[in-house]
């Protein structure tokens, strides 16, 4: 596969460490994209190191990003998908109930046909918040039977 490139992993609770990216000169894989028009996708992989995983992408003028995560064999079937009609967006896709071990695709397009630009894109693991607890109020017990 033509574009294609390991995403830096970072660890849990750090920031984002960017890798940087293109679409300039990227050609059509040939996989239907999620939205838009994937004239132009580049590649990532990453294994996921856990189940909850935020993926960013800051694109520079003269891209509209698309972000569209993928499972199983290379081209793979899409998971989740982000994506922005705005030039130079910034866009994020906070992928739940992946499976640690596995190996997942980004497939990164802009979304209009016959453009293209440059982006940055990190993969940061998120844990997921804790439940609180609220204090139990107003209760009574009027009886109790034990058998």
């Amino acid at each position: 596969m033509r574009n294609k490139y390991k995403l830096r992993n970072t660890t849990v609770g750090a920031s984002c460490s960017y890798t940087g990216g293109t679409g300039v000169l990227a050609t059509s894989s040939g996989v239907t994209g999620c939205t838009g028009t994937p004239d132009d996708d580049v590649w990532y992989s990453f294994v996921a190191t856990c189940p909850n995983i935020t993926l960013t992408l800051d694109a520079n003028t003269g891209m509209s990003p698309v972000m569209d995560l993928r499972s199983g064999a290379c081209n793979g079937t899409n998971v989740q998908c982000a994506s922005s009609l705005t030039d130079a967006a910034s866009i994020n896709l906070a992928a739940t109930g992946l499976t640690t071990g596995n190996t997942y695709y980004v497939r990164v397009y802009d979304y209009y046909a016959g453009a293209s630009g440059t982006f940055n894109i990190c993969a940061v693991m998120t844990v997921p918040t804790a439940p609180t607890a609220s204090a139990a109020t107003n209760i009574l017990c009027t009886s109790f039977d034990a058998n």
